[in-house]
């Protein structure tokens, strides 16, 4: 009997032993799946940082875009000049890669029958991409923001030429090529929908455009 008791007695302290081994391995594999995930989660945020920092620096553009413009008295007819121009300034992104800031100068202007129109304005814009493949080398974006600009209105017929300041706004939508290389379609609203002097009145559209710009 004693040595009955003795078997069963070891038996249970090794089932005790082997379970509490159990519950080690699997603590132990739980801990190494947390360090796992965190080790994974740590990489990705310092490989969205290092896109960020890829996609921030100065940029150049050209455009190419449309108005129509009103004026009178000279012709009382509607014209549709084509705008050519540049743009420079600096983008910088938040740590997410998502969402950023640009700031940039762009000038506009477009010449028909005698005339010429011109669109300067320093702006602001606030910029978000969505990555489209897994390197985050390919995007599409969204921008919004707004400027402070000049335009500027002459033509042979009439005179004095007209301008004024105002506010500009900018929307539009964007394709991310490889990082550097970035495809905008966009819609500037100009500081001048409607002006009058004297006798003389000008009324334009918004200005649609497209443009490229290459980041450095």
């Amino acid at each position: 009997m004693f040595f009955k008791r003795l078997i069963l007695a070891f038996l249970f302290a090794m089932s005790v032993n082997l379970s509490l081994q159990a519950d080690d391995i699997a603590e132990q594999k739980r801990q190494i799946y947390m360090l796992k995930g965190q080790l994974y989660e740590q990489k990705q945020k310092l490989a969205l940082e290092a896109m960020a920092k890829q996609k921030n620096g100065f940029f150049v553009g050209v455009l190419v875009g449309n108005i129509t413009l009103h004026t009178t008295p000279a012709g009382y007819m509607d014209s549709h000049p084509l705008l050519y121009g540049a743009k420079a300034g600096y983008q910088k992104y938040l740590k997410d890669y998502i969402g950023g800031l640009r700031f940039y100068g762009e000038y506009l202007r477009g010449d028909m029958e005698g005339m010429a129109y011109q669109l300067a304005s320093f702006n602001l814009d606030l910029i978000a991409d969505v990555p489209l493949d897994s390197d985050k080398k390919y995007a599409l974006g969204l921008f919004g923001g707004v400027g402070m600009g000049w335009v500027g209105y002459s033509d042979k017929s009439s005179q004095p030429a007209l301008s004024q300041f105002g506010v500009v706004i900018n929307l539009g939508v964007a394709l991310t090529l490889e990082v550097r290389h970035r495809i905008e379609l966009g819609l500037k609203i100009p500081p001048i929908k409607l002006k009058e002097a004297s006798s003389r009145e000008l009324s334009t559209t918004n200005v649609y455009l497209i443009s490229y710009n290459l980041l450095f």
